[in-house]
């Protein structure tokens, strides 16, 4: 039975008993009737769990692509490193830095466009 059909018999039952006395056979189908809501209801729980959890992990996977693909970002890392080099043009460590970062800027434009 789907969720609509137990909710349809739930709602024949609350009828019958606005009409009726409750008998041990009414008494019977109420409780069948509460168990498959309740099952269903378990059943629909776990779907959407594993929905969201699914969701959850899809949002996991894009936030550690973007995470790779920003650390990657030479070209930035070269634009903040020249600027330094500007203001403090005595520090060798920034220099340093920056010729590895335009390697870096070469090798990883060299292989973008062998990509494309």
């Amino acid at each position: 039975m789907n969720l609509y059909q137990i909710t349809q018999e739930a709602q024949y039952l609350a009828a019958l008993l606005e009409t009726e006395e409750l008998t041990p056979e009414l008494e019977a189908e109420l409780l069948i009737n509460q168990e498959q809501l309740q099952s269903k209801g378990i059943n629909y729980a776990k779907v959407i769990a594993n929905y969201q959890s699914e969701s959850d992990q899809i949002d996991a996977e894009i936030k550690r692509l973007k995470a790779l693909k920003e650390s990657r970002d030479y070209l930035e890392a070269e634009t903040m490193l020249r600027h330094a080099a500007h203001l403090a043009p005595q520090e060798v460590n920034i220099h340093r830095q920056l010729g590895a970062v335009v390697a870096l800027n070469l090798v990883h434009n060299r292989r973008m466009v062998s990509i494309e």
